[in-house]
């Protein structure tokens, strides 16, 4: 089990059942060439990692994994202060696989305050 986490445009997907409405945020799906792999093999906005594995690289980089992920499921409006944070990482510190995921998120994290007018980091 893990998170699904994306980074953009906020989206709300409305689903309707038998008996209940739920109401979902998303954002929406990405892919650019020039984007780091997002562990799947691809240059998309959504990354799957484990939980154990989010939070190993949270504790790992030093950052504060509520300003991320504050419910599960849930989202984040992200603002500048989330890439001032991540800048302030020394990628040089952390492990291999935890360069990757902060490669990924500044470049959606950059992206996302640049290009959407409701810029999220949301997980399922």
């Amino acid at each position: 089990m893990g998170y699904s986490i994306g980074i953009g445009q906020h989206q709300i997907r409305k689903e309707v059942d038998e008996d209940e409405t739920y109401i979902r945020n998303e954002v929406e799906s990405e892919y650019h060439d020039d984007a780091p792999d997002n562990g799947m093999g691809d240059q998309e906005n959504y990354r799957h990692p484990s939980y154990t594995g989010w939070y190993e690289f949270m504790e790992d980089a030093k950052l504060n994994p509520k300003m991320w992920i504050d419910e599960h499921p849930g989202m984040v409006h992200l603002s500048e202060k989330h890439l001032m944070q991540l800048n302030s990482v020394n990628a040089y510190d952390l492990e291999p696989i935890n360069v990757e995921r902060l490669e990924w998120l500044k470049f959606w994290t950059k992206w996302a305050l640049k290009n959407c007018e409701t810029p999220v980091v949301v997980n399922s």
